[in-house]
């Protein structure tokens, strides 16, 4: 008979979930770097020209000129900045009384469809959450990151870096866990 005991040692073996998340901190790097794109396919394009653009399968790409050269290497020399402006995020799960504690210190936004189908602020919760158990990647190792980086962070993440954050933390604590449940109940019939 399997006690409760070997029940939670081999639960406290397994790892803690985790999800990675690469955000931009500085839209204007992307923005430069789309522009660079374009200049050089415009480059490309109009080496193809010159060159009588040959369509057939197996054709030799056309050696580039000095203006599609200069292209790639003023793109690939901006790779330093683009690499500057991306941070590496990961996140923990949080164990339930943690993220039950959070859930009941941010009471739902009554005109927040979204609050109103869980019963607290989402978006509050998953902030805090992340601030909590997120931690920086980077050469060196994981990062812990203090309250004023976290806020200076967040103000400079465009809304869909933000909500990324925001999802990958509610996914760890609320989602994946209900699909877990979910999953074994059917799996024994037990609904």
């Amino acid at each position: 008979m399997t006690t409760l005991d070997d029940i939670l040692d081999a639960a406290e073996a397994e790892p803690t979930e985790t999800r990675t998340v690469k955000v931009c901190v500085n839209p204007a790097v992307a923005e430069k770097r789309a522009a660079l794109l374009v200049k050089l396919e415009r480059a490309k394009e109009a080496d193809a020209k010159l060159k009588g653009d040959d369509q057939r399968l197996g054709a030799a790409e056309p050696a580039g000129s000095p203006q599609t050269d200069a292209a790639a290497a003023e793109l690939e020399a901006f790779d330093d900045e683009v690499l500057k402006s991306l941070i590496t995020l990961r996140f923990t799960r949080l164990d339930g009384e943690k993220w039950s504690n959070l859930t009941a210190a941010h009471p739902m936004r009554v005109d927040v469809a979204l609050d109103r189908n869980y019963g607290y602020n989402f978006d509050a919760v998953s902030k805090t959450a992340a601030m909590l158990s997120g931690v920086r990647l980077s050469d060196d190792g994981e990062e812990l990151l203090s309250p004023d980086q976290w806020e200076r962070l967040f103000k400079r993440l465009s809304g869909h870096d933000f909500r990324q954050i925001i999802d990958a933390v509610w996914t760890l604590n609320e989602y994946a866990p209900s699909q877990h449940i979910d999953a074994l109940v059917k799996g024994f019939g037990a609904a």
